[in-house]
């Protein structure tokens, strides 16, 4: 996750207008848009990211499972 000010540098190197960095500030800071269900064909679950400091869920149908534990050791 950026710090402040990483993140005020990607805008800026961006050139990113004041409308579009509070969209990305309110989207960042707002709760998913759905709820995780599952079905018979896929994998759903959460995972706890110290990361970010909260739990993210996952759905999965095929491949994509990999991805929370991938993002977990990624240092970016």
């Amino acid at each position: 996750m950026l710090s402040n000010d990483e993140f005020e540098a990607w805008c800026c190197r961006l050139h990113l207008s004041d409308e579009a960095i509070e969209g990305i500030q309110r989207i960042h800071n707002s709760p998913p848009s759905r709820l995780i269900s599952g079905s018979k064909k896929a994998i759903s679950g959460r995972y706890p990211s110290r990361k970010i400091k909260q739990a993210t869920e996952f759905e999965s149908h095929q491949k994509e499972i990999a991805h929370p534990f991938e993002y977990k050791v990624d240092d970016k």
